[in-house]
């Protein structure tokens, strides 16, 4: 439920404010934010692709990002191997 620190604050899908305490509140939370959808808004799911409103889907990043998660791990450019292509 929203909390007082809650309010104000803006679901990441529909953009609207959260107005009440008690309100039925979802969270992602990521690497160093936590992103608060209201209940109704929520997907369910862990990848923010599957949200119609994100960046991902429509927005300045549409199409940036693929329909699915890599199928391998993400790995740095920080390696040797990189400059022997």
């Amino acid at each position: 439920p929203a909390a007082q620190g809650d309010l104000g604050h803006t679901c990441r899908e529909c953009k609207r404010p959260f107005t009440a305490i008690g309100e039925p509140l979802a969270e992602r939370r990521g690497a160093r934010l936590a992103m608060r959808y209201h209940d109704t808004c929520f997907s369910g799911t862990a990848d923010p692709r599957t949200q119609s409103n994100s960046s991902f889907a429509a927005g300045k990043w549409a199409g940036a990002v693929g329909p699915e998660a890599p199928r391998e791990p993400f790995r740095k450019m920080r390696t040797a191997q990189h400059f022997d292509r």
